[in-house]
């Protein structure tokens, strides 16, 4: 039996159409809510001896869940559906228990916490997210406030997660009908960063940039927003590109990146330290990158699933994707509810889903006509066009056929930029004796470069379906 027959599938199916789907449960009130939230405990935690049973030699994966009697994956599923349900319910409270205190239309500065980096907009200026503290009108009364707003900066300076700062301009609706803070000006922004971890993270987010963008090459903003998701330089027309061939999510931080992260890892402990030790230094060095490059979901749910394989193999039990996908989908949401209902977050484990359901199908009928391995490649990526399809087409009117043989394409010339750029960047800020196994690491960048942006570019000129 397959790793799709795993009581945290089950657990992970039931608790995401009791999020996604409206009416899942009518049961209303508090009562209703804590029972949903001890089911969502025993669907996230107590079935993960179930869901990873111990592995026995000469046993193939899926024997023991295949023993187990049918009427159980109805309970599991049932304890899903009321443990996502309760998740939602617990987000419609929040929002319905945000104010700010004053009324809106009178609110013309806020002070808060940014809650992730601010990124540039494609009209031009920047955007974050920020959790509101107080609010003040134009007669200088204030009041606490209780809410997570978008705010929209027309310059200014980067501002990094977990700044403080203090914003002056107004409140309005956005199209959603939520508030939205334009900001009248950020060029005399000076946030305030009193946590000390955060203010190491900026440090070194800031230290990386400009390391980076003293590097008098057409490459470095490309670099620095695939390494760490440091999209300010990038020059807005190739950013543009992304877009509209259907390959953005290549500039969003992933597997695909911590996957590069972690074998250069190993492979420069692997004579120092190995076993026990060496699993602990790469789990640590993957937690330090996932903090530094931000609480992006993507990244969150290829870090969830790489530490929880490698404790699981260490335990002696026997780890299976689909199984570990479910797994981080439950733990995000009891850690990061505010990110379930994102576009990114939501593609994130659509296009993981699809890859792991339709890749194999997909390659054996590609076989005859495309073998590995571009016939894995194509797979993988119709996989996950087809399963996020429906969606895009729903949140956004469009869908870009051409994404599929632009990922293709992109997908090993991103990684091999990514291969020679990253230990060459850290081999430049460690020893400055180096310097000739960087600029040996660093020549053929430009050249991966221009490959990468005339990719995009191509593709990006053919018409959606849809609409624009």
């Amino acid at each position: 039996m397959s790793s799709l027959a795993n009581p945290l599938v089950a657990a992970c199916l039931g608790a995401a159409a009791g999020l996604y789907l409206p009416g899942a449960s009518p049961l209303p009130g508090f009562t209703a809510v804590l029972l949903r939230g001890c089911a969502f405990l025993a669907a996230a935690v107590g079935l993960t001896l179930l869901g990873f049973p111990p592995a026995r030699n000469g046993e193939k994966p899926g024997g023991e869940a295949s023993r187990r009697p049918r009427g159980a994956w109805v309970v599991i599923a049932a304890a899903g559906l009321f443990s996502g349900t309760a998740v939602g319910r617990g987000l419609e409270l929040r929002e319905a228990s945000r104010f700010f205190g004053l009324p809106p239309e009178a609110v013309v500065r806020v002070e808060g916490r940014i809650l992730e980096d601010s990124r540039p907009r494609r009209g031009g200026g920047r955007a974050a997210r920020l959790r509101a503290l107080r609010c003040f009108d134009r007669r200088g009364n204030e009041a606490g406030a209780s809410t997570d707003l978008p705010v929209f900066f027309p310059a200014g300076p980067p501002l990094f997660w977990g700044d403080r700062v203090v914003l002056e301009g107004r409140l309005a609706r956005g199209r959603d009908g939520k508030p939205v803070f334009f900001v009248s000006a950020g060029e005399g922004l000076r946030p305030q960063r009193r946590n000390r971890f955060f203010a190491i993270r900026a440090g070194i987010l800031l230290r990386a940039r400009e390391r980076i963008g003293g590097i008098r090459e057409d490459w470095a903003a490309l670099f620095a927003a695939l390494f760490l998701g440091l999209q300010d330089d990038l020059d807005p027309a190739v950013s543009e590109s992304f877009r509209r061939a259907g390959v953005v999510h290549i500039l969003a931080l992933s597997g695909m990146h911590l996957g590069i992260l972690v074998v250069l890892v190993r492979l420069v402990l692997r004579p120092f330290a190995a076993g026990v030790l060496g699993t602990l230094l790469c789990a640590g060095a993957v937690g330090l990158y996932t903090f530094v490059a931000g609480p992006r979901p993507s990244l969150l749910r290829a870090a969830a699933m790489y530490l929880l394989h490698e404790g699981l193999c260490r335990a002696g039990r026997r780890p299976e994707t689909a199984a570990l996908l479910a797994f981080s989908f439950l733990a995000s949401c009891l850690l990061t509810p505010e990110d379930l209902h994102s576009s990114s977050f939501i593609l994130s484990y659509l296009a993981m889903g699809g890859i792991l359901i339709f890749s194999r199908r997909l390659k054996r009928f590609l076989y005859p006509l495309i073998p590995d391995p571009l016939g894995s490649a194509v797979a993988m990526s119709l996989a996950a066009q087809l399963v996020t399809a429906p969606y895009l087409l729903a949140a956004f009117g469009s869908l870009q056929p051409a994404a599929v043989p632009a990922s293709v394409l992109l997908g090993p010339l991103t990684a091999a930029f990514l291969w020679l750029g990253v230990p060459g960047f850290l081999l430049a800020g460690v020893s400055t004796s180096a310097e000739a196994a960087v600029q040996g690491l660093l020549f053929p960048m430009q050249y991966l470069y221009t490959a990468i942006v005339a990719t995009a570019d191509f593709f990006s000129r053919f018409p959606p379906w849809g609409g624009g």
